[in-house]
């Protein structure tokens, strides 16, 4: 299934109730997600000292996603697509110390180095479920870099304009990647969801 197209699909599909409750959980843990980096974000950007706070509820966050997939599939990949994840966020928060501090140079190889930790999710993932569509989990994680780093760039040149617009388009990425990875774990064990 292309994720281009997938927005809409989720819309028309009659659901069991353990498929709801699943997309339902994968949607709560990224909304969640979105929230505690956008803390980390105003923290950063504030440069205030309580971000230690906000990073605990990210590690917890981070470990309820794996959790979800440990029912599926063994703990040792999934434990190693936790800690990329984790990476993938911190890579985010760097980047935008870095900006903030006007190191350019080292921020734009952050921002690289975010890009291959999306790529290595997207390889980790299409491995343990080939259900998901290596290519699709490139662009979803991109594109999640790719929002990231505009709302950081607008933040920082005080454009707080379009700033909602830019969080708008960020929650729906979101929500269609969750759609779209419960997706996945319905398609591979679908006996688990009747």
């Amino acid at each position: 299934m292309n994720f281009l197209d997938y927005q809409d699909e989720f819309q028309d599909q009659s659901r069991t109730e353990a498929e709801t409750e699943l997309i339902m959980k994968m949607r709560k843990l990224l909304e969640q997600r979105i929230y505690w980096t956008r803390l980390q974000m105003f923290a950063l950007l504030q440069r205030r000292g309580d971000s230690e706070h906000v990073v605990d509820h990210l590690r917890e966050n981070t470990m309820e996603i794996a959790e979800i997939y440990k029912k599926f599939y063994p703990e040792e990949p999934i434990n190693e697509i936790a800690l990329l994840i984790f990476e993938y966020v911190r890579l985010g928060w760097e980047y935008l110390v870095l900006r903030r501090d006007g190191q350019e140079y080292v921020a734009s190889d952050t921002e690289r180095r975010w890009y291959i930790v999306a790529n290595d999710i997207a390889e980790k993932l299409h491995a343990i479920n080939p259900y998901y569509d290596i290519e699709d989990l490139r662009i979803i994680l991109r594109t999640y870099v790719d929002l990231s780093v505009n709302e950081i760039n607008i933040r920082l040149g005080g454009g707080q304009q379009t700033i909602a617009e830019k969080i708008g388009l960020l929650f729906r990425h979101v929500i269609t990647t969750a759609d779209y990875l419960a997706e996945g774990i319905i398609t591979q064990f679908p006996y688990a969801f009747t």
